[in-house]
């Protein structure tokens, strides 16, 4: 109600964000059409410093076993960093609320069934050579990186939508940057390119009333 909403509405909205020197770009998990009903989910795979790469891309694949038990399609792609985003498309039906909630008892259960790899807690004395699964990107206002979306780091790696197969090659992440990525496309296609058409609806969300 009287909320003001800053959003880029098509190419030349993102043409100005380079002219104006935006390297990063965020975004929430919905359209501005919708803004009270995501149509995404992510799963942040956010390692601790001790953690090798091949256990992260182990840890997605178990959370991507986990989501198609739930009937869920399941993509991933690189967070620009060490870690991983998976993804599920949805129907945006259920409300923020009630898919904050929702995939918080995923990632528990996820948790629950491998504690010595996964952890809910933010707390950094919790994640000790564990990785914690950042549910709360999935909550109203939460953002996470844009695909494709370059990170303000050095070499400038970027946040790459990849596919299953082709993620056991990938030996670090950050390696998909600003020079790599345009030929990696090139070679293996867009791997979202038909992600709406998968879209699901969320099993345990409702459309409550909330945000």
């Amino acid at each position: 109600d009287n909320e003001e909403i800053l959003y880029v509405k098509d190419f030349d909205g993102i043409a100005a964000l380079v002219q104006m020197g935006v390297v990063e770009i965020h975004v929430w998990g919905c359209t501005v059409d919708a803004i009270d009903t995501p149509d995404q989910i992510v799963f942040d795979l956010d390692p601790d410093e001790g953690v090798a790469v091949e256990a992260v891309r182990r840890a997605a694949v178990d959370i991507r076993a986990k989501l198609e038990e739930l009937s869920l399609p399941v993509f991933v792609k690189t967070s620009g960093g060490k870690g991983l985003h998976v993804v599920v498309p949805l129907e945006p039906r259920a409300r923020w609320k009630s898919v904050h909630r929702t995939t918080g008892e995923i990632a528990g259960s996820i948790a629950a069934a491998h504690p010595d790899t996964f952890v809910t807690s933010m707390a950094k004395d919790k994640r000790r050579n564990r990785i914690f699964i950042d549910f709360h990107r999935n909550a109203r206002s939460a953002t996470a990186a844009a695909p494709y979306s370059l990170r303000a780091r050095v070499n400038l790696p970027a946040s790459a939508p990849v596919n299953w197969d082709d993620l056991a090659s990938i030996d670090a992440p950050e390696d998909l940057n600003y020079s790599t990525l345009p030929e990696f496309v090139r070679s293996s296609g867009d791997p979202w390119a038909d992600i709406d058409r998968h879209a699901a609806i969320l099993p345990g969300a409702t459309d409550e009333t909330g945000v």
